[in-house]
Formats: structure tokens, sequence, C-alpha cells
């Protein structure tokens, strides 16, 4: 379709998304139809549409209109049915859109100098437009420059970043968080928890815990005793984030069938697991923690997911801990057989996914969990 086409039929969208006020004044139906036909669009190649919603994305930080262009673009992009070249042309346009911003803020600087009494210069230019890419977009735009090996862009968008999550480059070092753009980043507690927060069948616990404890901290069973206890007494799931060492595992507990009983039954999920099943650290561990609470003997389910997705492991599973809610909401009376086979169905499908598609669905799900630090 035309770019001259589609600006057309959208002037609501471009309005609604640099000015959020002007949602009131706009045909809501018409509005929500534009962006569904700009979605369908984009997903299937057409570089006008991606151009577009990136430009939407970019607008006003309290605009529902550039909050659903962004979520578009990222379900767009971690779809693993889109194209690679879709997914391509959404970082490469989020690159342009940035240097463009870029280019003007620098401009706009220059123009915003006071003029010697005798410059002949127009303040016009002071008022180039700039665009403000969110986070995740930003992020698409990182991982274009990197595989692209433009060097000096990739560490100017992961200036950005940091100044945008962190507040400044000193904070983001102190923090360990150098280089907010590589493959290899170990996402942050804040960072699961921030995107689970609004889970309901099965909601998170509100802290991720360590299964080897700092000296001196509570030790592992005495934190998952009160998370046992809620489950039981609540006869409701409950999933819980674990750090085994560098490395996120996913912890379920759910009641045990039989509502007298005080039992609980788990199953842990490891998308990295290379160990013996019989041999997990984490599963003698949570076994011990319950003791004599706990139902069936605990499963650890999983394996070599991350082949194709080396340190994908937080943005896995946040994105499994995401499909268990949508299933427990489904299915509110589902016991550990139910659970554990929709939890071994998915893995399958993972593994099932080309290399290309796994990539898609992971570099979403990190500009996606960057963006819950952004301030």
């Amino acid at each position: 379709m035309l770019i001259e086409t589609l600006f057309k039929n959208t002037q609501d969208l471009i309005r609604c998304a640099s000015n959020p006020q002007e949602s009131a004044r706009v045909d809501r139906e018409k509005v929500t139809s534009q962006l569904s036909e700009l979605f369908t669009l984009a997903g299937s190649g057409d570089e006008d549409a991606v151009e577009l919603l990136i430009n939407l994305s970019a607008g006003s930080h309290d605009s529902q209109v550039a909050l659903s262009a962004q979520k578009a673009l990222l379900q767009v992009y971690g779809d693993p049915l889109t194209l690679q070249s879709v997914r391509k042309a959404i970082a490469s346009q989020a690159c342009k859109l940035f240097e463009a911003s870029e280019a003007a803020k620098t401009k706009k600087a220059a123009m915003d100098v006071p003029p010697r009494s005798d410059s002949k210069s127009s303040p016009v230019a002071s008022s180039a437009p700039t665009f403000h890419l969110k986070v995740p977009v930003l992020y698409l735009a990182g991982q274009h420059a990197h595989e692209s090996k433009h060097t000096a862009l990739e560490q100017q968008i992961n200036e950005t970043l940091k100044n945008r999550c962190f507040g400044g480059d000193g904070v983001a070092e102190a923090g360990g968080e150098s280089d907010l753009l590589t493959r290899g980043r170990f996402v942050r507690s804040e960072e699961l928890l921030a995107a689970t927060r609004q889970l309901k069948a099965l909601p998170v616990h509100d802290q991720c815990l360590e299964l080897s404890p700092p000296s001196g901290s509570a030790s592992f069973t005495s934190q998952i005793r009160p998370i046992r206890e809620a489950v039981s007494q609540d006869k409701k799931p409950r999933a819980v984030f674990v750090n085994t060492g560098n490395h996120w595992v996913t912890l379920v507990l759910l009641p045990a069938k039989d509502p007298r009983s005080n039992l609980v039954d788990a199953v842990i999920v490891d998308t990295n697991q290379q160990a013996p099943l019989d041999a997990s650290p984490v599963q003698e561990a949570v076994q011990n923690a319950l003791g004599a609470f706990s139902g069936q003997p605990v499963q650890l389910l999983g394996g070599a997911m991350q082949t194709h997705a080396p340190n994908a492991c937080g943005a896995l599973s946040v994105g499994l801990v995401r499909v268990l809610d949508q299933f427990m909401i489904r299915n509110p009376e589902a016991g550990i057989d139910a659970l554990t086979g929709h939890i071994r169905q998915g893995v399958n499908a993972w593994n099932g996914l080309h290399s290309t598609a796994q990539d898609g669905r992971v570099t979403a799900l990190r500009g996606e969990l960057l963006a819950t630090l952004d301030h």
C-alpha cells in the first residue's frame, strides 16, 4: 500500500499518538480498526505500514495509540510465523528513525544557541520534529545496528538505553549493566516481576528466590515455606522465579488434588537443563523444602531450549508463566498432570520452531523486559 494512502486514512491515529487529548475527539472504533489494519499489513511485510507503526509508537508517553503501536510491533516481531525479512524491516526502520531523531536534536540544539546580533539565521529550524522511540523498539534498533556492524550507532543506542533505564551511564555501570544490547545480559529480578505482575490465574510470588542465598540470608527452605503455606491455604497455584546461579528457572506450586489435603504438587521448568533429570540440584532442593507436605514427587521439565537462543532463560521464563496463566484461566481446576502435559506440549512446540523464529520471540521479550526499567 502506498504511504500516501496510509497517511490519508490514518490522520486520527497520528493526532492521537502525538496528543493523547485528541482521543476524546475521534471515532475510537475507527482508530481501533486502523491499528488492526496496520498490524495486519505490517505482519504481511508492508514496509510502509511498518514505518507508520514505528512513527506512531514514538508518540506521546501517555498515548494509548502509541502504546498499541509499540505492542503491535513487538507482537509482529515475536510471532513465530513472521518472516525474517519483516523482522529486519522493523529493526531497520527503527534504526532510521533513531538516527533521524538524533540528527533533529543536534540541529535543534545548535539553533537554540542565542544568535549573534548580526546573525540572519532563521529560528524556524529549532522547531524541527523529534521522536521518542520507546525502549522495546529502541532495543530492536540496537540489535539491528549490532548485526549490521554499525558500531558507533550501536554504542549510541546503548548509551540512550542506559540513560532511559538507569538514569545515566554511571548508575548503569555501578549496577553491572555496561551493555544492555548484549545477548549475554542476565535479566534482572525486577524485570521478571514487573513483566508478570498482572497475572491473575497463576500469580507470581513477589520476590525471586536464590537457590543458594548469600550468607546471613534466609535459607531456600525457609523462603519456600510461606509460599507453600499460601498455596495450601488458598487452594490456588503460584509461580516462583528461582535463580540457580546466573540462570533462571520457573517453579510452579499447585494444591494437591484432594481439597481436604494440605499437600502441594510442584513442577520446575528449566529451559537449559543439561544434567540428567535425576541429578538436578534445584529439583532436590525443592523436594527437600516441601518435605512431608509434598504430594507427587517434584517434576523437572524443560531441556535444551536455549540451543538457538543462548542466555534466554529470563525471557523464556516470562513467556512460559504467561502461557501457563492463560492455561489456568481456561482450566481453573487443572491439577499437576494437566499442567505438566501442557508444559510438555509447549516445550515440544518451541523446539520445533526454526532458529530465527526462536530468536525473534526472545528478542521481542528481551525488549519488553528492558522496558520495565524505563523511568
